[in-house]
Parts: C-alpha cells; structure tokens; sequence
C-alpha cells in the first residue's frame, strides 16, 4: 500500500489534484490511501474511488506545523511513503506510472523516485529537455543572469559566490560542472539551482505550461533517469517508508525532513530517480514569493490547468 500525505497548509488546490486523480486506473487507485493533512478546515469531499482520511492539525497559517504533520505521517503503518506538496500538478499517466513502478524505491542503491517538476532541484533541466527543448537557450541564458550570492547567499548567510563562476561569470550553462562543485561543498545545504533564486524564470516556467497543456497531460513515452547531482528538493517524491524511517532514526530532523534525507542519501551512495517526460508544476518556491499566504497566481495557474484539460478531455489521450 501507498500513502499519501497531501501537506496542506497556505492554500486549497484539492480540486485539482482531484480530478487527475479520478482517471487514475481503477487497478492502481486500490493501492492508494490518501491522507489530507490540513493546517485548517477546508471543504475536502475527495470522491474519486480512493481511500481517504483528513487530519487536521489545528494552529495557524502563520506557524510551521510542518514537522509534526511529517512525523505524524512517518510513524504510519505503509510500504511506500508518498510526500506531495500542495501547490503540486501532475497528471493521472503520472500517478499511474509511479504506482505501477513503486518497487523502484526498494532497491538497496535507491532513495528516491520522482516526476520531472518543471522547476524542480535538480530537475528543472531535464524538464527543459524534454517538454520545451526549443527555449532551452533562452532559459539557459536567463539562468546565468542570477547572482547566487546576492540572492541565495546574502538571505541564508552562506558563502555562494564561487558558484557565479556557472552564471555571472559564464559564457554558457553548464549544468554537469555546476552540480559538481554542489557535490564538492563542505555544506548539507545543496538545494541550488538559479531557478530556484528567479522570480522571472519561475513565472516564465508556469506559462509554457500553461501554453501547452495538452501537452502536459498526454502520455508520454517514460524513461528513468539520474542526474549527477548532490541534492534533490523533495516537494514530491516516493519513498520506502522502511528507509525513510531509517534517516530519521539516526539524523533525527532538522529543520526539515530535505536535509537530514540528502545527507543520508549521499553518505550511503543512495540514487534520486527521476521519470524522465513525466512532467509535473510546481508553482512556485517559498524563495521568491516571500511565503506570502496566497498568490492569485497560483490559483491562476490551477484554474487553467484543470479547465484546460476538463475541455481536452485528456482522459482519452494516447
């Protein structure tokens, strides 16, 4: 069995994530338990041929409840341990696929397995490559726009500015050599990426999707794919619970549940799986948004998404 933990706690995108999860097929939703795990009361009828249970945890919009609702979920009875965000879009060929190959995370050599989020850390490139291979100069340029130390390194107190030797400094892109000197920092902290620091690259990254939803919610020919990086930003991912519980065990968690699992990860020798063309949104990163409480773009986004593929139809795509 597959838990998942929908981490609820600025806004209410249920309906979406609802109905990619209705055209999941019928043999796989029987494998699902979904868990809401809501910071406050929220209209939740998720009536889509799955079991469902919502947890609320009380409090404030404005405090971080986040470490109790993951340990809560950690300490649940399941073999596979699903982590999904709440501001995250992926379609139902997706949910199927993950499902149909949830066996990958218990491979001794494995950590991880994921979509390709179109701004995700490390992932972002490879979303690049396969959903919109023709804006990958132009994105490519605008990522060697971003000064990583007065973004990054200024807010977080760290010592980033060698790392504008692959933007500022550079006269292309190169996504090896910069994941290469990540895995050469003295520093648990590796979640960088200049997508992640760039307000303008991350707006830009939602409307191509937006653009070509049809797209985004086809079948697509999956294929699974590492990168060569130290880090991975977990807004959505699969887990064995068994191993998962292990990195807590003995890294405890600190402050959140990213860290202490890439160290362990990386000190084991453990992989990120990553499913190439399987494309997902994350609509923004805290980073640049300021954790503002709501953003009309991001409802924006959800909205055209979900009308988009309701008039599609995408549930008879091939």
């Amino acid at each position: 069995m597959i838990n998942v933990y929908f981490l609820q706690h600025r806004r209410n995108f249920i309906p979406t994530l609802e109905y990619f999860v209705s055209k999941i097929k019928p043999e796989n939703k029987k494998r699902l338990r979904f868990f809401f795990l809501t910071t406050y009361d929220i209209p939740i009828s998720f009536n889509v041929g799955v079991e469902y249970a919502i947890v609320n945890f009380g409090g404030s919009i404005h405090v971080n409840n986040y470490r109790n609702k993951f340990m809560w979920a950690l300490n649940q009875p399941s073999d596979y341990f699903f982590k999904l965000d709440e501001d995250i879009i992926f379609s139902n060929h997706v949910w199927d696929y993950m499902i149909e190959n949830q066996h990958l995370v218990s491979q001794p050599d494995v950590m991880t397995l994921s979509p390709t989020l179109n701004i995700g850390v490390p992932s972002v490139d490879l979303f690049i490559q396969g959903f919109c291979p023709e804006l990958r100069e132009k994105l490519e340029e605008w990522f060697r726009e971003v000064d990583i130390q007065k973004t990054a390194g200024d807010r977080w107190g760290m010592d980033l500015e060698h790392l504008n030797d692959f933007t500022i400094r550079a006269d292309k892109w190169d996504y090896d050599a910069f994941h290469k000197r990540l895995t050469d920092m003295d520093t648990n902290i590796k979640g960088i990426h200049p997508v992640r620091f760039d307000m303008k690259i991350q707006s830009f990254m939602m409307q191509v999707v937006m653009d070509n939803v049809h797209k985004f919610i086809s079948l697509q020919d999956f294929q699974i794919a590492t990168l060569n990086c130290p880090y991975f930003v977990n807004d959505v991912c699969l887990y064995e619970t068994r191993k998962l519980q292990q990195v807590y065990d003995e890294l405890g968690f600190d402050p959140y549940d990213e860290i202490p699992m890439n160290k362990f990860a990386f000190d084991n020798k453990l992989k990120h799986l990553y499913i190439q063309n399987a494309f997902a949104i994350h609509t923004y990163f805290a980073f640049v948004t300021g954790g503002q409480l709501f953003s009309q773009d991001e409802q924006d986004i959800h909205d055209t998404i979900l009308n988009k593929a309701k008039e599609i139809g995408h549930f008879d795509l091939i």
